[in-house]
């Protein structure tokens, strides 16, 4: 069985169906009151008229106990049955009935709670108890002594000494690895673990089988659990059958990992805990009977499920922070998402991380990312997401990101693309993590500070010469640091930095490193026991760029006609032009604009009055003058006209006049 839960989407509305919205409630609820009934038939088979039957007697082992998840409130049994440890014994004297039943009716109240694991145990485990130590053999479906499980098994755990993080590992690998399919035949019969590992799919009970096979082959007892657990997977939505493993922690006892559904050292209260076993292929219904000429034709055993309560929703035990790397991109680019996580509860922690984005992002790296997480620890988890080329131009676009678990852990974030802004390349979006990871891995970085200074914070990419980057690097710690490379990509200087000591370190910014737009410019410092990184943020300007497009004018107009004619200046640059003037020559008439700054793209609309005309063919000219901050000038032109009809001797004689006028007011203007 398989659980998917589902997220809205960042950008569109979506109607839950009232499954998606059950397992969002029973999942973050801190505790469920189940009805758990669990039910069989049977029928008697005579074979001669003369058959006898003293009795039958059905031993059901699928019966719920108290754990530390589940708490067992009442038990009804139909016939009454004898329990004998975790068996229910139900049976029938010289029955003359032939259809027969029985009926196991519990309420469990089970707790969203994590298992007890809040220290380390070491693996390789050492003195195993005897009563345990079946439990890491190998059995019918769970051939632990399979070679290739083994060397699976054995790459896993390499190098780790922790028993948590290698059961995590096995359990991720499994379920990243192994393809959850209810559409195969292996539905039915619960195949081995070798046969899992070499086909890669398998239901529930068999990605159990494998992670069980990979803990046994390490040492580690671990066991097969029968249950039940709510899912929404199409087709067996609701509560369902379901199987999980325990793996054995001296000290603390068995602790629960659902491989199917990631959950790992804890279940969610969806989970009823009916049965732990050595393998799955133990029976969870015994018959025997005594008689003679008789037989039993046996039917399945059924498990139902009712909700009797629902306790309060529960906040994670997780704090996430989502940061993008870049709050502003262009479009095209890359950007790099990176989730800060704390584990503020007492226990180790392990889940799968998830990205939700909108249409207009693509996730390039994994969608779902597992972390492992000890007591009090904090980790980060990165995600690189692309933006679509393909977007309309003019229009800055919001991107709202969220980051979440299964167990409603949630952080959400958003960054911007527009056009003019600069586009990033995946591998600078890959250096930023190998940076922090460098920091991360090198400790003594936390006590060096580095900062520095543009010399401009904005400027044209014509006086590029004249940028310089100004860095200030510290030690602040105990130890002297010798041979530190503070670094502007290839432009690089070697210092020696003694304790408490201060250093100063220049740059010029060439050609290669200036790219339109806002940019960050990064600058290292590294030697073999630190790794410091700090971007300073610089606006790189073209020249501006105005360009008049959409004429918008008659090819012919009657001579006493008043006509519209129309443009538009468009910014046709990522810098901004200043202090515009706008020209329209009719001859030598003139309507002129000012614009202060040109930031989008501005329409402009004149009506021409009747008779207006100077010739056959009026000649019109549009000059837009601008400037950029540093008062350079910069001109754009462009020239039309229009045909003049319907010209009578009145209307001839009049564009003479208006032409003499126009001459004298250029003679004298």
């Amino acid at each position: 069985m398989a659980k998917a839960i589902a997220h809205a989407a960042l950008l569109i509305a979506i109607l839950l169906l009232p499954h998606s919205l059950a397992i969002q409630e029973y999942y973050t609820a801190s505790d469920l009151t189940l009805e758990v009934t669990t039910e069989a038939d049977f029928k008697v088979v005579p074979k001669s008229d003369s058959y006898t039957i003293r009795w039958i007697k059905a031993n059901l082992t699928f019966a719920p106990e108290d754990n530390n998840q589940q708490k067992v409130l009442s038990i009804e049994n139909v016939p009454d049955a004898f329990k004998s440890g975790n068996v229910f014994l139900f049976q029938w004297d010289e029955p003359v009935q032939k259809n027969l039943e029985f009926r196991s009716t519990a309420t469990v109240k089970t707790f969203n709670n994590f298992a007890p694991v809040t220290r380390k145990i070491s693996f390789p485990l050492q003195d195993i108890p005897d009563d345990i130590m079946e439990y890491a053999e190998p059995s019918p479906t769970i051939d632990s002594d399979d070679k290739e499980i083994i060397a699976q098994a054995t790459q896993l755990a390499e190098g780790e000494d922790d028993l948590f993080i290698v059961l995590a590992k096995l359990a991720i690998w499994t379920k990243q690895n192994i393809r959850y399919d209810l559409q195969t035949l292996t539905a039915e019969v619960s195949q081995k673990a070798s046969w899992v590992y070499h086909n890669r799919y398998g239901v529930c009970d068999e990605l159990t089988n494998l992670f069980i096979a990979m803990a046994r082959s390490l040492g580690v007892p671990a066991r097969f659990v029968s249950g039940i657990s709510y899912t929404n997977e199409p087709g067996i939505e609701g509560f369902a059958p379901h199987g999980w493993a325990e793996a054995y922690f001296p000290d603390i006892g068995w602790v629960p990992f659902d491989v199917t559904f990631g959950e790992m050292g804890f279940l969610d209260p969806s989970h009823v805990k009916l049965k732990a076993a050595l393998d799955p292929e133990e029976s969870s219904v015994a018959y025997r009977w005594f008689g003679s000429d008789v037989g039993l034709e046996t039917g399945d055993l059924d498990i139902g499920v009712e909700v009797k309560g629902v306790g309060e929703r529960t906040g994670p035990a997780i704090v996430f922070t989502l940061i993008p790397a870049k709050q502003e991109v262009g479009f095209g680019s890359y950007n790099l998402l990176r989730l800060q996580i704390e584990n503020t509860a007492n226990a180790y922690r392990a889940f799968d991380i998830a990205l939700s984005v909108p249409d207009e992002l693509t996730i390039v790296t994994d969608e779902r990312q597992p972390v492992i997480l000890r007591p009090g620890e904090t980790k980060e988890a990165y995600w690189i997401v692309k933006v679509a080329d393909s977007l309309a131009h003019g229009y800055r676009y919001a991107f709202p990101v969220t980051a979440y678990t299964d167990t409603n852990a949630t952080a959400d974030a958003a960054f911007t693309a527009n056009s003019e802004t600069a586009a990033y390349e995946r591998f600078e979006m890959q250096a930023v993590i190998d940076q922090v990871k460098e920091e991360e891995a090198k400790s003594y970085s936390t006590e060096v500070t580095l900062s520095c200074t543009p010399s401009r914070k904005s400027l044209y990419l014509y006086e590029i010469g004249n940028l310089s980057i100004d860095c200030t690097i510290r030690n602040a710690g105990n130890t002297p640091l010798e041979g530190v490379s503070v670094c502007l990509g290839l432009q690089c200087g070697r210092i020696n930095l003694g304790i408490g000591q201060r250093k100063e370190a220049s740059f010029t910014v060439d050609e290669e490193d200036a790219k339109l737009g806002k940019r960050d410019i990064a600058i290292t410092a590294k030697n073999g026991d630190v790794a410091k990184a700090v971007d300073i943020t610089v606006e790189f300007l073209d020249n501006p760029k105005v360009e008049i497009t959409k004429i918008r004018k008659p090819q012919e107009i009657p001579f006493d006609s008043a006509y519209a004619l129309g443009f538009t200046v468009e910014k046709a640059s990522y810098s901004i032009p200043k202090d515009v003037l706008v020209e329209l020559y009719l001859g030598r008439q003139r309507e002129a604009w000012t614009i202060d700054e040109l930031s989008a793209d501005k329409p402009f609309e004149i009506i021409i009055p009747p008779k207006a005309a100077t010739a056959e063919e009026v000649p019109y000219e549009i000059i837009v003058t601008y400037h950029d901050a540093n008062t350079r000038e910069y001109q754009a032109r462009e020239e039309f006209s229009v045909r003049v009809t319907n010209l009578d001797f009145i209307a001839k004689a009049t564009i003479f006049l208006n032409g003499i006028g126009d001459w004298i007011v250029g003679l004298f203007g």
